[in-house]
């Protein structure tokens, strides 16, 4: 609901709960990285987004897969393009 109303640090503060009361969600996970990568805060979404690469989503397992992959490269093409 924050997310879709745009009121990132809510939705931030919700996802964090969510990604702690269960790590290995992988919506959870995806969802926070891709927040806090467009909150400019992309030294904190590195590792959350790298988690969820590692995890299985609920549904369409090779878009939710890709979407994260794409993600974590976003992020990693900035301070590192060779990489």
């Amino acid at each position: 609901m924050y997310n879709a109303t745009d009121r990132k640090p809510e939705a931030i503060d919700a996802y964090r709960k969510a990604v702690k009361a269960k790590p290995d969600l992988f919506e959870a996970n995806l969802n926070l990285g891709i927040l806090l990568a467009s909150s400019g805060r992309a030294a904190e979404a590195e590792p959350i987004l790298l988690a969820a690469t590692t995890q299985t989503p609920s549904s369409d397992v090779n878009e939710g897969r890709a979407r994260a992959f794409l993600s974590l490269a976003r992020i990693i093409e900035e301070k590192n393009p060779a990489k």
